[in-house]
């Protein structure tokens, strides 16, 4: 048993000296964990191109050393030919976020093997007092009731693909004894599932942490924090805290999400294959109505020489870039069109892709495409598309391109579409390992050069800006783009996130609630195309709202019928009222104003009748 000052024990088990996992694991006598073990690690090879878990015997106890605060536990760990040194590391870890104070430990594993290995799993569970039958846990994109889910499935698995992808740090679950966090700590890639059966009391992780090739490895550390209060608000500022952190780690900025509009399906209305889209018809036509509208940003697609470009149909494959290049023919309509977005007070956002057709001129002068452990060249889910490595030629490549393309159109920001599918490690390199160091410069070297970096993920990093069908639950084909399904009632889940409306299928701005996602920092791009004229002065409505008050949506409190911000150093508030309801604060007021309909609100006994849709600024 291992005790820290800060009232953290944590239990070993061993039968002889054999280290059976970790036990009981508590915090000021609430159990974090039940008092079983589970914890061995395995690890996998690559054998003749497919992962191989390692057979292994025993994990042998060889004594242990004290670090300042760290406790390391020496093992070797028994495999099919000969041993490996595992050593188990553990560490006092406290977190103080707003006024909540959150203590517990972190864990790392680090191995020295004869063998090379690739990945390293670790199976464990976490609960708050030995069961989480009741507790409420929330992501980006769910909240789940624990209890109530439980009634009508048998089984529950949330897969995480990495930290770009479905990975929301941190996972948080709480009920009226506190609240248990768990995350990775520095950020890294893994592949992780979170799992619970309907007969268990446990809530499961699995964690596998990828290297490559190696016969050196350490994992980043596992952190569980516990904090005596826990909630919604409390989950969000944690969210906030975690997310800046892994930004600050790698020197990234956060960007406020803008109201964005799509103008992709204008640009190539009614033209025939290898023609230009048409930049000035849908500059003189168009961009003057999205501005009209309180449109901030408008995204455009069709840039790049692609397949659709040189004589593929463009109903074909829309990822298949050839090239960073923009054809000589259309270089002219282009700077007029992103002249006209500026001068309208619009920022213009380029859709980008790491995914190039194989008929790429880059494929074939060069090697810098992604090859799997198989040797072959895996692809971005999209037919004949393929990825390029960012641990190859092609990140200094890519980088150039974008600095001559930026002095050359003045591109505010980029759209990273398929960015997480690069995170394929490429083993066609001679050292072979996850390249999120490289795709991680290569974001900041964007933002550097002044793009904004929109990411497709619901990550901590560049603005969250994923496809309608990522954010749906996919049990059912049909139900694959039901936005309303996954948010309704719940938009505070899509907390500081764009997602994208693009297709016929997807809700439009009548049947979701748009200026419920605006609340709540949540900004779908609009497909102009898609909206009638009542969509579109709802739209307006909205924008207009948001704009004007983003500048004090500081710090979210989540109301029964309303959005709540709070900007300390202006001591402002921003009210978002769903419903009509007598808006009291718990705090001085001096003066109201109704954004929505520009007019001064009288206040009576401290508060102010409040309207549905209607936005207010509280001083």
């Amino acid at each position: 048993m291992v005790q820290w000052e800060n009232g953290l024990r944590i239990e070993l088990l061993l039968n002889g000296d054999q280290i059976l996992g970790i036990g009981n694991v508590e915090l000021n006598n609430v159990s974090l964990r039940n008092p079983f073990p589970t914890g061995i690690p395995y690890i996998e090879k690559i054998n003749n191109g497919k992962f191989q878990k390692i057979s292994q015997d025993s994990c042998l106890f060889e004594g242990y050393e004290t670090k300042g605060e760290a406790v390391i536990v020496h093992s070797q760990l028994v495999i099919e030919k000969g041993s490996l040194n595992l050593d188990w590391i553990f560490v006092p870890w406290d977190l103080k976020v707003e006024e909540n104070q959150y203590n517990g430990f972190g864990f790392r594993f680090r191995v020295s093997s004869p063998i090379e290995i690739s990945k390293m799993g670790f199976r464990s569970s976490w609960e708050l007092n030995e069961s989480v039958v009741g507790k409420i846990l929330f992501s980006r994109r769910i909240k789940t009731e624990w209890e109530h889910y439980f009634k009508s499935r048998d089984f529950f698995q949330s897969k995480v693909s990495s930290l770009f992808g479905q990975s929301q740090p941190p996972v948080y679950q709480y009920d009226e004894s506190g609240a248990l966090v768990s995350f990775i700590w520095p950020p890294e890639e893994l592949e992780n599932t979170i799992e619970k059966e309907i007969d268990s009391q446990q809530l499961w992780f699995n964690d596998k942490y990828l290297f490559g090739k190696t016969k050196e490895a350490e994992s980043s550390f596992r952190v569980v924090l516990y904090s005596s209060k826990g909630g919604l608000d409390e989950y969000t500022y944690l969210l906030d805290k975690i997310s800046e952190e892994y930004r600050k780690f790698y020197g990234l900025k956060e960007f406020a999400p803008l109201p964005t509009v799509l103008a992709t399906d204008y640009l190539v209305q009614e033209i025939k294959a290898g023609q230009a889209p048409l930049y000035k018809e849908v500059a003189d036509r168009w961009l003057q109505d999205f501005s009209r509208h309180s449109f901030k940003q408008v995204m455009i697609i069709p840039i790049w020489v692609s397949d659709g470009r040189i004589g593929g149909s463009f109903g074909g494959n829309r990822l298949a870039t050839h090239d960073i290049e923009v054809l000589s023919e259309d270089e002219e309509g282009l700077k007029y069109f992103v002249e006209t977005t500026h001068n309208l007070g619009m920022n213009l956002i380029a859709w980008f892709s790491t995914c190039y057709s194989k008929k790429s001129p880059l494929y074939r002068d060069n090697q810098w495409q992604i090859r799997d452990a198989k040797g072959k060249y895996p692809s971005a889910h999209s037919g004949e598309v393929y990825l390029m490595s960012y641990r190859s030629g092609y990140l200094t490549y890519a980088l150039k391109k974008l600095k001559e393309i930026k002095r050359l159109f003045g591109f505010d920001g980029l759209w990273h579409d398929s960015f997480t599918a690069a995170f394929k490690t490429d083993y066609s390199q001679e050292e072979s390992r996850p390249p999120i160091d490289q795709l991680v410069q290569f974001l900041s070297a964007t933002q550097e050069m002044g793009y904004l970096p929109f990411v497709e993920s619901i990550g901590p990093f560049g603005i969250p800006s994923v496809g309608s069908a990522s954010l749906s639950f996919q049990e059912k084909d049909k139900e694959r783009r039901n936005i309303k399904q996954v948010f309704e009632g719940k938009e505070y889940l899509a907390y500081k996130t764009s997602f994208v409306l693009w297709h016929p299928d997807d809700f439009s701005p009548l049947k979701i609630n748009y200026y419920k996602f605006l609340a709540n920092k949540a900004v779908p791009f609009i497909n102009y195309s898609l909206l009638n004229e009542k969509e579109k002065e709802l739209v307006s409505k909205s924008n207009k709202d948001y704009i004007e008050v983003l500048p004090f949506m500081d710090k979210r409190y989540v109301l029964n019928k309303g959005i709540l911000w709070e900007d300390q150093e202006s001591n402002t508030r921003v009210l978002f009222s769903f419903n009509e309801f007598f808006y009291k604060s718990k705090g001085e007021v001096k003066e109201v104003f109704d954004i929505t309909d520009g007019i001064d609100i009288k206040i009576n006994n401290g508060g102010f009748l409040a309207y549905p849709k209607h936005t207010y600024r509280i001083r």
